[in-house]
């Protein structure tokens, strides 16, 4: 037949069972954080890619309305904080939209 068990295998069992639950609720809330986080930084890098849009529109617009020299292309990208490689690409695809228009 099925003994009992002894006080000290209930509190081993016991012990087990509650740091078992705090294990569990620990690697959950981790869990759950850094979901949160990696939703934040995905957020925050979403925002960063609009801005630089947003930069490039306005540099292109910049460049376009005044004097369009070799040089200025540089200076245009570097006040905005740009490259001179996403600028050309935008006034590529500016005038390819104004040629198509």
């Amino acid at each position: 037949m099925y003994d009992a068990p002894s006080p000290e295998d209930q509190e081993a069992v016991q012990r087990y069972l509650t740091e078992h639950t705090l294990v569990r609720a620990d690697a959950t809330r981790k869990k759950y954080l850094c979901q949160g986080f990696l939703a934040g930084v995905a957020y925050a890098r979403g925002q960063e890619i609009k801005a630089r849009k947003q930069r490039v529109v306005e540099a292109a617009e910049s460049y376009l309305a005044g004097p369009q020299t070799y040089r200025r292309i540089f200076t245009v990208a570097a006040d905005h904080s740009i490259t001179v490689k996403e600028l050309r690409y935008a006034l590529e695809k500016a005038r390819a939209q104004a040629g198509a228009a």
